[in-house]
């Protein structure tokens, strides 16, 4: 019994890894004489804990659903899933488990958003809870020739009563089971993404085969083309309804004469909360469209940014070196005595405005999307300000470099 060949040889190698280690005497009658020689090659790419490595790396995404509001319109809503990454074991040991916390790091002290029963009831019935299943190494295994419905291969690695008890397992965990396929997928992109550093990425949409260049931003903003997610202009009494908020923006130039630093607070509040909105929706939709397993590859080239390759590292005020663009504006904003006070009323708590949102967060629990109106509109006027005074000042204290060379920008 020959298993059919995988549209991803790095799938099968890991597959033939695991199966060397463990029941080496199987591999050609579940391979093949060609394709164990084939994959014998890949196999010094994959160490024994590869497999494990693989499952480490990948996160259960959160699940969304639609729920139909009162109004009769389909809203989708999060799921009471939580989103959690894995925790290394060894082979034998569970690998990925069911948690009730989620690895993003939270302020000590932070308020449970206080839940409706009838959302909860409605969730519920909509969307099945993840089950109790733990997944490990062997149950991944499992669920690759499970999947393709080969049950000689199964039937030689795993005992009846092993069998049965996986097949429970994986009928139960439904939707959650992620195949091996994608699994490696997104091992290959995470250990990818850890050498090539400030590279633009590369991925194929599933639906209309075209290679996109870009972060998740931009992605998101294709999903809008083929996905009905409406987006109204800012402006009051206009009623044009847009695919994404880049064309938001072109519309508010050509058609109100207004960029977005000219908004009012209001048109701002709701700028902002647009694009909020549309992140949401659009997010649904990333693996319907963009999957790990349409994930391309790197650019051969860095993503360019005057002031990380141009600027002198080193202040000419003080001699300290500052490689964070980011860093050095608020170096210079020491020299200059340059603070910006907290726009909750009653705070007297002053700093740079990229130092600001995590003061919200810690001290008034409010991210940025949660501001007011007024308060999003003082932050903005802060913002700008920063920009200006930093733009004629950045300069005397990390000047541009005399000589710049090719390879330089390209380090």
């Amino acid at each position: 019994m020959v298993c059919s060949t995988a549209p991803s040889l790095g799938v099968d190698s890991v597959v033939y890894n695991y199966v060397k280690r463990k029941k080496p005497q199987l591999l050609l009658e579940m391979f093949g004489k060609e394709r164990c020689r084939e994959l014998e090659g890949q196999d010094h790419v994959y160490d024994r804990n590869a497999f494990l490595s693989s499952l480490q790396t990948v996160p259960l995404r959160l699940k969304r659903k639609e729920r139909v509001s009162s109004e009769g319109e389909k809203k989708r809503v999060a799921c009471d899933v939580p989103s959690m990454r894995t925790n290394l074991l060894r082979d034998d040991q569970p690998v990925l488990a069911r948690s009730n916390g989620d690895t993003t790091q939270e302020p000590k002290k932070k308020k449970k958003a206080v839940v409706s029963k009838t959302v909860q009831e409605e969730s519920a019935s909509v969307m099945p809870k993840r089950p109790n299943v733990k997944i490990t190494s062997k149950l991944a295994v499992f669920n690759y020739f499970y999947e393709r419905q080969q049950k000689e291969a199964l039937q030689l690695l795993f005992d009846e009563e092993v069998r049965e008890d996986y097949g429970k397992k994986v009928e139960a965990m439904g939707i959650w089971m992620p195949s091996l396929a994608r699994i490696y997928a997104w091992h290959r992109y995470v250990g990818l993404k850890k050498d090539v550093k400030q590279t633009c990425e590369i991925w194929k949409c599933r639906l209309c085969k075209k290679d996109f260049k870009g972060s998740l931003k931009e992605r998101l903003q294709h999903v809008a083309i083929h996905e009905n997610i409406p987006c109204p202009c800012v402006v009051e009494d206009c009623d044009a309804i847009l695919r994404n908020p880049p064309g938001i923006t072109t519309h508010l130039i050509r058609i109100h004469v207004l960029h977005i630093i000219d908004l009012n607070s209001q048109q701002y509040h709701k700028w902002r909360k647009t694009v909020k909105e549309f992140r949401k929706d659009a997010i649904v939709f990333r693996d319907k469209y963009f999957p790990p397993e349409s994930f391309v590859g790197f650019k051969d080239c860095k993503i360019g940014n005057v002031a990380r390759d141009f600027e002198d590292p080193k202040c000419q005020e003080c001699g300290a070196m500052i490689t964070a663009v980011t860093t050095r504006r608020n170096h210079v904003a020491k020299h200059l005595n340059l603070s910006y006070k907290c726009v909750f009323d009653g705070c007297e708590v002053k700093g740079c405005p990229s130092r600001l949102p995590s003061h919200f967060y810690t001290k008034h629990s409010r991210k940025i999307g949660d501001l007011s109106e007024e308060q999003l509109f003082k932050y903005k006027r802060i913002k700008l300000d920063f920009a200006k005074v930093m733009k004629e000042a950045v300069p005397k204290y990390f000047p541009y470099k005399v000589n710049v060379t090719e390879d330089g920008l390209l380090e």
